[in-house]
């Protein structure tokens, strides 16, 4: 049986709230070329409660001495996603809850 989304990637978080424990699938677009990275910060820019995830890892290789990183070989990238549900999805910029955004 193949996992169904948001569980088809290689990995997944768990989220460990006050109340409840959830797993969040990771889709494969946040992993980088050998690997998935690692995850270095979480944040809530936008105050919503949909946490952020950082992940850093590395594109690319670097063979030969005059190779040049992020330019002509590998490169360090970082990829964030934010929480929705049980999914690492795109971030969107949300206002926090009961917050005026000045649009009519």
């Amino acid at each position: 049986m193949e996992p169904e989304w948001p569980f088809i990637g290689s990995r997944v978080l768990l989220l460990i709230e006050p109340d409840a424990i959830r797993v969040v699938g990771v889709p494969p677009r946040f992993n980088y070329q050998y690997d998935e990275g690692e995850i270095t910060h979480v944040s809530d820019l936008d105050g919503d409660g949909n946490l952020e995830i950082w992940f850093s890892g590395v594109f690319g290789e670097c063979d030969g001495e005059d190779s040049k990183p992020g330019i002509d070989c590998a490169i360090k990238a970082t990829h964030m996603g934010e929480i929705f549900d049980d999914a690492l999805s795109f971030f969107t910029n949300s206002p926090k809850v009961g917050e005026k955004t000045g649009k009519r």
